[in-house]
């Protein structure tokens, strides 16, 4: 990754229309192409004189961009700084997402949730690699909630609706501290028990009792899971998370 100092952005790239907000007056992700290779990247950025600027954080993004190298993970390329912005420049990521799919299909099949699955699985399994890795360091995250949220997930895309309701977040929130959901048997009729089995283990309430990021070895609920993938080629334009 390279680092620019006193600005030099314009000079590299040419911005386009701008994507999306980052928070509400943080900053924004632009599309860029590069004036020397006309690649298209994505610049994400972030507005220093903003109120809710942390460069502690920043700092702490980049670092861990700059850390965690994965084919499934956005890569950081270069980062330039002026009075005024932190750019990032970061890997274009074109088409759909994850979550606007499943709102236009309602809900994928098993074989192709199980090939998404994996994916977000083998992130999960690189981070905790890297905590190992640096034992000097603080925990960033609990890695049992690094299993329940892809629980979450693997949920949503198996049935097209969420483990836990409620009416306002409030009662999203005291409906996950309850823990408890149930397979609908209209949205899991055609779902196997061991995707069953692998949610439930994903989503137990005691963290000491959930599944663990390192129970994926040979013969494991997760591993049965995921050997057997058939992906359509539809599928496969999502873009990388």
């Amino acid at each position: 990754m390279n680092a620019s100092v006193g600005g030099g952005l314009k000079s590299r790239y040419e911005t386009e229309k701008e994507l999306a907000k980052c928070g509400r007056d943080t900053g924004a992700v632009y599309p860029c192409k590069d004036k020397v290779t006309n690649e298209y990247v994505a610049c994400k950025s972030i507005n220093r004189m903003s109120y809710t600027y942390n460069p502690d954080f920043i700092k702490r993004e980049i670092m861990i961009m700059n850390e965690l190298t994965h084919p499934n993970v956005v890569s950081l390329k270069s980062v330039y700084v002026d009075d005024d912005h932190v750019d990032l420049i970061m890997e274009n990521c074109s088409g759909s997402d994850l979550h606007n799919r499943l709102t236009e299909i309602t809900r994928f099949t098993e074989s192709n949730a199980k090939f998404f699955f994996k994916q977000l699985m083998g992130v999960v399994e690189s981070c905790h690699e890297r905590a190992l890795e640096m034992p000097d360091q603080d925990p960033v995250y609990d890695q049992a909630v690094d299993v329940w949220s892809p629980g979450v997930v693997l949920f949503c895309l198996l049935s097209g609706s969420p483990p836990f309701y409620g009416e306002t977040n409030a009662d999203i929130i005291e409906n996950i501290k309850d823990g408890g959901f149930y397979y609908d048997r209209c949205l899991w009729i055609n779902i196997s028990e061991l995707a069953k089995d692998l949610v439930s283990g994903m989503l137990c309430k005691d963290p000491a009792k959930r599944l663990t990021a390192t129970e994926w070895e040979y013969g494991s609920l997760y591993y049965v899971f995921v050997t057997d993938i058939k992906i359509t080629v539809l599928d496969r334009t999502l873009r990388t998370v």
